[in-house]
């Protein structure tokens, strides 16, 4: 189950488990089925990565919202930078509203890697994601808002024992490949704590 009166993220789920008495042994007849629609004959790990009647993707479904978004210009670029501190909830250089030196959006040349690396995690244990959303990804979040665009998701950045997330990386640090970017402003945002917003520009 997950709670999703404020929001929800696919992959950001609690689980529970329970108790099974198998002395008496079912039959098939009497045995509940999950299936996905229109395709019974899905196999176990099609199923497990879906909610149940429902076809899942890694990128949501669901349209995000349109009308949440600011009117916002592209910010004043950053020093160029290849490393992003998370840290204090902020992504340094690169938070949102900072723009210009020294802490506007960093610029990194296409082809190249940036990395993320979470400080929060070894002060804290607090796990971060950095989560492509299209610009300017600027709202407060509400149940459809900020949807990650596809473009590129780290992953709950640290690792935890008893896991709740798909996409988990036991090290709190995530390299991204720029190659696959256009060049321009990039704008992203944290699952985990949505209110966190960042950027970074490619040239």
């Amino acid at each position: 189950m997950y709670d999703s009166r404020e929001y929800g993220f696919p992959d950001a789920m609690s689980y529970f488990g329970f108790y099974t008495d198998t002395s008496e042994p079912t039959k098939p007849s009497d045995a509940c089925r999950v299936e996905l629609l229109n395709d019974s004959r899905a196999s176990t790990a099609e199923i497990a990565r879906t909610v149940t009647n429902q076809e899942w993707m890694m990128h949501h479904p669901l349209d995000t919202c349109t009308k949440c978004d600011d009117a916002q210009a592209k910010p004043e670029a950053g020093p160029a930078s290849n490393v992003v501190h998370i840290a204090g909830f902020q992504y340094l250089p690169g938070n949102a509203g900072f723009v210009g030196q020294p802490a506007g959006p960093p610029v990194v040349q296409k082809g190249d890697d940036i990395t993320f690396v979470n400080e929060d995690f070894a002060v804290a244990a607090v796990r971060h994601s950095v989560t492509s959303c299209r610009a300017p990804c600027n709202g407060e979040y509400v149940a459809n808002y900020p949807l990650w665009d596809g473009e590129f998701h780290s992953g709950a950045l640290g690792y935890m024992w008893e896991e709740t997330y798909v996409n988990a990386r036991s090290e709190p640090m995530w390299t991204l490949d720029t190659a696959e970017l256009a060049p321009g402003w990039h704008t992203y945002f944290c699952q985990l704590h949505p209110w966190m917003r960042g950027s970074f520009i490619v040239e």
